[in-house]
C-alpha cells in the first residue's frame, strides 16, 4: 500500500500545541524533540488537555539542537529556557506509571502556573530514559501516552468529518488529533489501523498495537 506523506508535527511539550516541520530526524523514541518534555503538578503527576485545556494555548519553539526551549501564549510575555539535561531527577507520574524528569527551573514553573492558573513545573526527560512501550511490536517512547509515533491518513480524517457533517455540525480540523504524521493516497479510511510496518526514506517503523495514541 503506497501512501505519500503530507505532514509532519512535532509537540515538544506534551500536551501543549504543536509544530509543522518540513522534515524530521526518527529516532528510536519516535520523532527528535517530539514530547520531551511534560508540565506537572506540584507532587509530580502530569498536566494534560483533558484536565488542563489551556496547554493547547502554549506554543513551544525548540533550537539549539534541544538546548533552547521557547514558550509563548496568549496575553504574556514569551519566557526562554536554556534546557538543562545534567540537573537532579525528580519522580514524576503518568497514568499511574512512575518515570523520572529533570526540572527545568523556578521562571519557567512561574510562567506556567500564571498561564494554567494552577501551580505547574516543567520537566524534561532525561538522557538515561528508556521507556519501553507495550504492544506487538515493543518499542521506546518519551512522555507520549502509548507508542512514540502517531500516524493518521486524510481518508480517516475525511470520513469523520462525514460522519459529523451527517449530525450537522462543523468538522475538526486534523491537529484534533495531534498526529506526528499525516498520509495521504489510501481510498478507504482507517487503513492505518491495519498497517504493521511502514518505511519512509531510510526510516521503517512497526505499529505497537491496533490502539495507540501520544497526546
Amino acid at each position: 500500500m503506497i501512501a505519500r506523506v503530507v505532514a509532519l508535527h512535532s509537540y515538544p511539550v506534551k500536551g501543549c500545541a504543536g509544530t509543522t516541520l518540513t522534515s524530521a530526524f526518527l529516532a528510536p523514541a519516535g520523532l527528535a524533540h517530539d514530547r520531551t518534555f511534560m508540565v506537572v503538578d506540584e507532587e509530580g503527576g502530569f498536566r494534560s488537555q483533558r484536565r488542563d485545556p489551556l496547554l493547547a494555548t502554549i506554543r513551544p519553539a525548540i533550537s539549539g539542537e534541544g538546548r533552547e526551549l521557547e514558550l509563548h501564549a496568549p496575553g504574556v510575555d514569551a519566557v526562554r529556557v536554556a534546557v538543562d539535561i545534567d540537573g537532579p531527577r525528580r519522580p514524576v507520574e503518568m497514568f499511574g506509571n512512575p518515570y523520572r524528569g529533570i526540572d527545568q527551573g523556578d521562571a519557567v514553573a512561574g510562567w506556567l502556573s500564571e498561564v494554567l492558573g494552577r501551580p505547574s513545573r516543567l520537566v524534561r526527560v532525561p538522557p538515561e530514559h528508556d521507556r519501553v512501550t507495550a504492544g506487538e511490536t515493543p518499542g521506546r517512547a518519551g512522555f507520549a501516552d502509548s507508542g512514540a509515533l502517531l500516524l493518521v491518513s486524510r481518508a480517516s480524517w475525511a470520513e469523520l468529518d462525514r460522519r459529523i457533517a451527517e449530525r450537522g455540525a462543523d468538522g475538526v480540523p486534523v491537529d484534533r488529533f495531534r498526529p506526528n504524521v499525516v498520509v495521504d493516497g489510501w481510498a478507504e479510511p482507517h487503513v492505518e489501523d491495519q498497517v504493521r510496518e511502514m518505511s519512509i526514506g531510510d526510516a521503517t517503523w512497526r505499529s505497537p498495537s491496533r490502539r495507540s495514541g501520544a497526546r
